[in-house]
């Protein structure tokens, strides 16, 4: 059977807990699919996060564009605050 629903790739890092089940408890009602995709993040330190965006993420931004989704987010707040307002 194919879906009519479209799909949304979910990248968090290993350790997120929070966001996965946000997403995949929205019901039937919910008109994405969504594939939940994690990346290594050692320690949340700066040096870290930059390493996680630089070498991990676009890792798995390589392997999610085999998937073709419709929509990628990027579930992580504190990498995406590390430039502070001005990268905002």
């Amino acid at each position: 059977m194919h879906s009519n629903r479209s799909h949304l790739a979910l990248i968090v890092p290993a350790s997120n807990t929070v966001m996965e089940p946000d997403f995949h408890g929205k019901g039937t009602d919910f008109p994405w699919t969504v594939s939940t995709w994690r990346i290594f993040l050692e320690s949340v330190t700066k040096e870290a996060e930059i390493r996680m965006l630089e070498e991990e993420l676009p890792r798995c931004l390589a392997q999610i564009t085999t998937t073709e989704p419709d929509l990628v987010v990027f579930g992580c707040t504190s990498a995406g605050s590390l430039g502070g307002l001005d990268s905002d």
